[in-house]
């Protein structure tokens, strides 16, 4: 009895908690690996207890889960065809910024059954413990690649960074908003992508930073996101894009 005192239970009459159902821990947790399963715990903890529905933004869920934006992503994806969640992009206010997208956890009815022979989306295996995903060199959060694709062979894919994808999927998004008919990168279309980010990067010599205020300017620009939709487009018109933003006198970033 006097072991029992020094520990104090956890008290389900304190409201700082949120709930999971069960049957995502009977089977879905396996196939989502522990990074899925965190994925959706964070959705979760951010529902409302009485709608269901949360608006975390990308970069909030990397953050709290120190993971990757790609990583969140392509969860997300998941968990929608999956019928987890259903996702209502967010939208232009008057200002021209986009608000967060609003993710709604469905009823477990809803849920797709996963067969058990499906093969695991879980890649935790390739991500160290406590990895800092903001360091360009983590090559501990990089991604796996088919290297059977003869188009990406004569790439050292070790050098592929976070940012290269994290870039990739900034572009792809942006343009997303501006064209409804463009969808979410393939995983064969983001390597393609991520490489020749990664040259504008690694051979170019462009700081992360300025590619994304240029990929974010060009997106904008309305001649500009008519031709800048994929990392060639961009790698290639790049210096062009420059120049043209130099003379509009806009303050981007320091170039």
């Amino acid at each position: 009895m006097q072991q029992d005192s020094l520990f104090k239970i956890r008290d389900k009459r304190n409201r700082n908690w949120f709930f999971m159902d069960n049957e995502y821990l009977n089977g879905y947790a396996k196939i989502f690996g522990a990074i899925g399963t965190a994925v959706y715990v964070s959705l979760c903890r951010h529902a409302n207890s009485e709608t269901q529905k949360c608006f975390p933004s990308m970069d909030l869920i990397s953050k709290e889960l120190n993971i990757s934006r790609p990583t969140v992503i392509k969860y997300i994806k998941l968990f929608t065809e999956y019928h987890l969640i259903d996702v209502i992009k967010g939208k232009r206010n008057l200002k021209q910024q986009w608000s967060n997208n609003e993710y709604i956890l469905l009823d477990k009815s809803e849920w797709i059954k996963i067969d058990s022979q499906v093969k695991s989306f879980n890649t935790d295996s390739q991500v160290k413990p406590f990895s800092n995903p903001s360091k360009t060199g983590d090559e501990s959060q990089v991604k796996s690649f088919n290297t059977n694709n003869t188009n990406i062979n004569n790439t050292n894919i070790n050098k592929l960074t976070i940012e290269s994808l994290e870039l990739t999927n900034y572009l792809n998004e942006e343009v997303m908003k501006n064209f409804n008919f463009i969808k979410p990168l393939s995983e064969i279309e983001l390597n393609k992508n991520a490489i020749e980010m990664d040259r504008l990067i690694r051979i170019d010599k462009r700081e992360p930073e300025l590619v994304r205020a240029v990929i974010k300017w060009a997106t904008q620009d309305s001649f500009w996101r008519q031709n800048i939709r994929s990392a060639s487009k961009l790698r290639k018109q790049f210096d062009t894009l420059l120049i043209r933003i130099k003379s509009t006198r806009q303050e981007i970033i320091k170039i």
